[in-house]
């Protein structure tokens, strides 16, 4: 079903340059650089949340057992010095973040953010990436609501 929504997605931009035009998308052709993957950002059931489609360095992705290559979660997780003793935000509490990680379970890919006082995760099955922005990235777990983490 995801599939098939990134496919709907492509077809209908138009015209998108997205994260230095490694994915370009024009006139309902899609090109993808050479060593990128693409991934999807947002939501169209939370208002606020425009979809984005983003690319991710091949070497950065996550390669499930079923042969399934994810982007996006191990984007951060590359990066994730700039996020360590940042703020982990949710429902207006925050706390300091002392480790984040990718796990693959199987096909499934669990994305955890360990912080000094509490602590968040998302599957791709239960929770998405909303935002990415310089220093704060947003998401949603479904039965939990949205949540963030600062860079520090």
């Amino acid at each position: 079903m995801k599939t098939i929504l990134l496919i709907f997605l492509l077809i209908l931009t138009a015209s998108a340059y997205c994260q230095d035009t490694t994915l370009l998308v024009r006139a309902n052709k899609t090109k993808i650089k050479d060593g990128y993957v693409p991934y999807v950002v947002g939501s169209n059931k939370i208002k606020g949340y425009a979809i984005e489609i983003r690319s991710c360095p091949l070497d950065e992705g996550v390669i499930l057992e079923n042969g399934r290559r994810i982007a996006g979660l191990s984007c951060i997780v590359t990066d994730k010095s700039q996020y360590v003793g940042g703020t982990l935000t949710f429902k207006k509490k925050e706390t300091e973040i002392l480790d984040m990680k990718v796990q693959t379970v199987g096909n499934e890919v669990r994305f955890v953010v360990t912080g000094k006082d509490f602590n968040m995760e998302l599957t791709l099955s239960n929770g998405a990436i909303l935002k990415m922005e310089d220093d704060v990235t947003t998401f949603f777990t479904k039965g939990k609501g949205i949540w963030s983490i600062a860079k520090k």
